[in-house]
């Protein structure tokens, strides 16, 4: 190979280098500019579920606010997303009960994070009666 073809090979080479720089560039500043339009609040692909409720270990209410304590942690701030990480979390038995006290009234997962606590509520922590409270000793 005499030097000029060389020069010229080389001369090849570098322009297919640029040209492979600006296309890798472009396409590297397009995908920052996608990560940037999605903030950080809307990514919930590495959230972990929240340990299921046991009723024999602990109460309900300690359950709740170690549950509100994880979506702080975790930084979930969307209500629906809380009330379906919530549905998901109890666990099948009372993720099933759940769905038997509505009944046909409304999806479970149709229901917002208040609505969501407060059936779990009514159905794990139930009415105490005054009058029936007096024949226990």
């Amino acid at each position: 190979m005499d030097a000029k073809k060389f020069l010229r090979l080389l001369k090849t080479m570098n322009e297919q280098r640029e040209t492979l720089l600006d296309v890798f560039s472009e396409k590297f500043q397009m995908q920052r500019q996608d990560d940037s339009s999605t903030s950080k609040s809307d990514n919930y692909v590495n959230i972990t579920l929240f340990e299921e409720f046991e009723s024999r270990k602990e109460k309900f209410t300690f359950y709740l606010e170690r549950f509100e304590n994880y979506c702080l942690m975790k930084s979930i701030v969307n209500a629906e997303k809380k009330a379906q990480l919530l549905c998901t979390s109890i666990g099948s038995v009372h993720y099933n009960n759940l769905a038997v006290l509505l009944r046909s009234k409304k999806s479970v997962k149709a229901l917002s994070y208040d609505e969501v606590v407060k059936n779990v509520r009514t159905m794990l922590i139930p009415f105490k009666s005054g009058v029936i409270s007096q024949h226990y000793f």
